[in-house]
């Protein structure tokens, strides 16, 4: 009898246990198709940075917004050349 009574329990905390993993998936599979959205309605924008020319080009979405002057690297300390994602932004 009282084998049978610790099987049941058994089975009883292996049902809550799958059923809160469960609860669990579903909630963060939720929260990660809302970022997914939230990332995808933003603009696309990319800045180019021309350095002979000196020049900041801002485009959103291959589209010309913004040009502005800039001052790039010296011989000593040159500009980073290649492709960068910005990830964050400081304050």
């Amino acid at each position: 009898m009282s084998f049978i009574i610790k099987k049941r329990f058994l089975y009883f905390i292996l049902l809550i246990y799958i059923l809160i993993l469960t609860f669990v998936f579903i909630i963060l599979i939720i929260r990660v198709h809302s970022i997914k959205n939230t990332i995808s309605n933003q603009p696309e924008y990319t800045i180019l940075i021309e350095i002979d020319e000196k020049k900041l080009y801002l485009l959103e979405g291959g589209k010309l917004i913004k040009k502005y002057p800039i001052a790039s690297g010296m011989k000593n300390l040159p500009s980073p050349i290649g492709t960068w994602k910005i990830i964050d932004k400081g304050e």
